[in-house]
């Protein structure tokens, strides 16, 4: 590659006619092909962002770095991390532009985008990594309608069922959104009437460790802190509180931690927490805070404290107060902090019995897969089996999954179109594995039969190895479709129409884990949304 003030050349791409330098991070510049056959491959900031890849001509932004794809070799552009401030990278035409708070790096090479990203991934790599997590969490199963019965009763299946128990070594139990009184209002409601210590006391008398979920940035309307001290939160221009967003049956505005009374609000929060002795914290909705001061306007009565300096402070303080033993993952986590303050943080989109999030979840981790075990270990989501072959209730998907709440979602893509099939659960079963990350369960349990038990034993079985790796991100197809590990391979088929997928000739297949069935011949047919997930046998 060759480089000078004006242009940089690569097989690839030319970068020509700039208008400010990589050194300062703000810059854009022309971008002139070389190559008959080029995609960019794109990151949101924060896991609900769109991700996947589009063809070069077309408009694409991302967010830390973006991949360039093609069978002429690969292009990264990217920032260090963790950065102070998110870094917008943005193609318009043929015009790249860059928003980052520092310098930005550009590299090329032959062998295509893969060994750069898996650079990219170790150069940044923490030095001390938590392993993968094995649990269950009340969310999708029970959403908001969760209760301590419903809590006790999963309990209960999972301590009656020894292979869950021990064998497979589920640990954790999980409370979702639901158990508390209002979001900023972090006090347990009806649903919950002993309380969450003693909640807690029982899961850990079943012989697990307890985690508990929280949106710490957020606050509803109809709570005492939104009514009672507003200038706790985010303002508009006209020093309205902002809104940051609007779902779930709720609307919730954020809280500004550059006012010292916020602050002191998330250590009572936090303190609570750890005096109800939970061991496991999920942080939710950090990016879409995030957002709200960085690109959408909201304002902090201290305008020096930026958008990262929200998240990083609050980490701080639950980290304080909760001490070092406690397990926090952080979910809608902004990427450019690089792992900072959490010891897990979620890769990927909602996953739901939906296609479309099957489709999100597939994107997010084709872009994001060098992260994992790198800059932070990482969370895929739920491991969700239910189907009408799955469940108890008369082959019916139980009652619960279409609450009038998702079903209102449709219109922002969440939870829409008809319920996933077994092929389609399959491959959302086997995105979790390849994954390499925690492996949390979020069906009810006691309404499996035993084939959906089967599906669960098999993520506990395969889940929580070494992070799977694309073996053709190479832009010839918008997404890769073929990965492996050290002990399997998998042939994804995200698309509309059957594929046939070339297994390498240096690797020798086993069984296929949901079917047992081996590949008759050197190629593999994948009809649409399936996949097939072979183990591989140890080479000679």
């Amino acid at each position: 590659m060759n480089v000078n003030q004006k242009i940089i050349r690569t097989p690839l791409l030319d970068f020509t006619d700039f208008e400010g330098t990589l050194e300062s991070g703000r810059f854009s510049c022309r971008l002139v092909p070389r190559c008959e056959t080029i995609r960019f491959l794109l990151s949101g900031r924060g896991m609900g962002n769109p991700t996947g890849s589009v063809a070069f001509g077309k408009n694409a932004e991302s967010f830390t770095f973006m991949g360039v794809m093609s069978p002429c070799g690969g292009i990264l552009i990217s920032t260090p991390v963790p950065l102070p401030e998110a870094a917008k990278i943005s193609v318009e035409g043929d015009r790249l532009t860059v928003d980052a708070s520092a310098a930005v790096t550009v590299r090329f090479s032959r062998q295509g985008l893969l060994p750069l990203l898996q650079a990219y991934g170790r150069k940044h790599r923490r030095p001390r990594l938590a392993k993968p997590i094995f649990g269950w969490n009340s969310w999708d199963g029970y959403s908001t309608g969760v209760s301590e019965e419903d809590i006790l009763a999963n309990l209960e299946f999972i301590a009656g069922d020894q292979e869950l128990k021990q064998k497979q070594k589920l640990t954790h139990i999980i409370v979702d959104d639901g158990w508390q009184t209002g979001w900023g209002h972090w006090l347990p409601n009806a649903k919950f009437p002993r309380g969450m210590a003693a909640l807690a006391e029982s899961i850990h008398q079943a012989g697990f460790k307890a985690g508990l979920w929280l949106a710490p940035l957020l606050v509803q309307p109809d709570t005492p802190l939104y009514r009672y001290r507003s200038h706790c939160l985010l303002k508009d221009r006209n020093g309205h509180p902002w809104l940051i967003g609007e779902g779930l049956t709720r609307s919730y505005y954020g809280l500004d931690l550059s006012v010292a009374e916020s602050r002191e609000f998330l250590h009572e929060t936090f303190r609570n927490v750890r005096e109800w002795g939970y061991d496991y914290i999920k942080l939710d909705f950090l990016f879409n805070h995030a957002q709200s001061l960085k690109y959408e306007g909201a304002l902090a009565h201290d305008p020096a404290w930026s958008s990262s300096r929200h998240i990083v402070e609050m980490l701080k303080i639950a980290r304080e107060e909760l001490g070092d033993k406690v397990h926090i993952m952080g979910c809608n986590y902004p990427f450019e902090l690089g792992g900072a303050g959490v010891d897990e943080a979620r890769l990927t989109n909602d996953i739901a019995p939906f296609w479309l999030n099957v489709d999100r979840c597939y994107r997010a981790q084709s872009a994001r897969f060098f992260m994992h075990h790198n800059w932070l270990p990482i969370d895929p989501d739920f491991t969700v089996v239910r189907v009408p072959e799955t469940t108890w209730i008369n082959g019916e998907i139980p009652f619960h999954v279409e609450r009038t709440w998702h079903r209102n979602e449709e219109d922002r893509g969440w939870r829409k179109g008809p319920f996933w099939t077994e092929s389609e659960m399959q491959f959302a079963l086997a995105l979790v594995i390849l994954s390499g990350g925690s492996v949390i369960l979020g069906d009810p349990l006691p309404q499996l039969n035993p084939k959906g038990l089967e599906y669960v034993r098999l993520a506990l079985q395969h889940g929580g190895g070494r992070p799977a790796w694309p073996l053709d991100l190479d832009g010839v197809r918008p997404l890769p479709c073929i990965w492996r590990n050290d002990r399997l391979i998998a042939f994804m088929n995200p698309f509309e129409t059957p594929l046939e997928l070339t297994i390498p000739e240096n690797l020798k297949l086993g069984a296929d884990i949901f079917t047992g069935k081996v590949p008759p011949r050197r190629t593999v047919t994948v009809e649409p949304h399936a996949c097939k997930l072979f183990t591989l046998k140890p080479e000679a």
